[in-house]
């Protein structure tokens, strides 16, 4: 199988780096401090890369937790908002009330794939 030319410069870029790290020739303190810092960098560059991988579910579900719940509080009539107890009752009503529809969302999702994989399955 033939290599694309991004799987080409990909390999000659990683062959070139682990050359220049594995290298002798260089072998003095200050070039493997250099050495060390460039290997520390790209592993700092690597877990944030996969912590943003991994919080962006997290940040959309948040997100679509708190607009949806100030989108349902402001249904809520403004008499009834004036007041500071029935004001946080109905925070609570709409937070609870939008975190329920977004797991029975995910529910129907998962009962609808998992009909689809059994149909394809047979």
């Amino acid at each position: 199988m033939k290599k694309r030319p991004i799987e080409i410069f990909i390999d000659k870029i990683t062959s070139n780096f682990f050359d220049w790290v594995g290298k002798r020739s260089f072998d003095t303190p200050i070039s493997n401090f250099f050495k060390g810092l460039v290997i520390f960098g790209l592993f700092i560059v690597f877990i944030y890369i996969a912590m943003l991988i991994v919080s962006i579910p997290a940040l959309i579900f948040i997100l679509v937790l708190f607009k949806g719940t100030e989108s349902v509080y402001n249904l809520f009539p403004q008499q009834l908002i004036n007041n500071d107890f029935f004001s946080l009752e109905a925070g609570l009503i709409s937070f609870l009330l939008v975190f329920y529809l977004i797991f029975i969302l995910f529910a129907i999702c998962i009962v609808v794939w998992d009909i689809f994989i059994k149909k394809t399955n047979k």
